[in-house]
């Protein structure tokens, strides 16, 4: 899939959807689980720099016979497991982002966008009326007063 398509956007946003539910602590069902299970595989494989079965079981916490499981058998682990091993990948880019050039990173305010603007449209009128002034006005209001300095 075409990560610049619309597509390949729409795919990206309702992961990170997906890790947001998972972050704060609500269960998935089994095929959101199972697309998520995918996505860890996919993403460890893809690394870079390699990131190995047995790292990520250190950076997780989560027994490295799971992960096998998972990878090999194509198991579906808890919901639990699963934020466990997304933040050992999450650990893994942030170890290495450090080192990591500017040049051909993605662009951090088109991913804080795909990540939020959904979260953002799932609230009721009431939330996001509270959401703009609890987030954006302060952060408004902070960038006008660092202009005029």
């Amino acid at each position: 899939m075409d990560e610049g398509s619309g597509e390949g956007r729409e795919s990206s946003v309702e992961m990170d959807w997906l890790l947001y539910q998972l972050d704060r602590g609500e269960r998935l069902d089994l095929a959101d689980r199972r697309t998520l299970a995918d996505k860890i595989r996919r993403d460890r494989k893809a690394a870079t720099p390699k990131l190995t079965q047995a790292r990520l079981a250190e950076l997780s916490g989560v027994a490295l016979r799971a992960i096998k499981h998972m990878e090999a058998a194509g198991g579906t682990p808890q919901t639990s497991t699963l934020l466990a091993l997304t933040r050992g990948i999450r650990k893994h880019h942030e170890e290495h982002a450090r080192m990591a050039p500017e040049e051909g990173q993605p662009d951090p305010v088109q991913m804080f966008a795909d990540v939020v603007i959904p979260m953002y449209r799932a609230l009721t009128p009431r939330r996001r009326a509270e959401a703009l002034r609890k987030v954006i006005m302060p952060l408004l209001t902070e960038q006008l007063s660092e202009e005029n300095e």
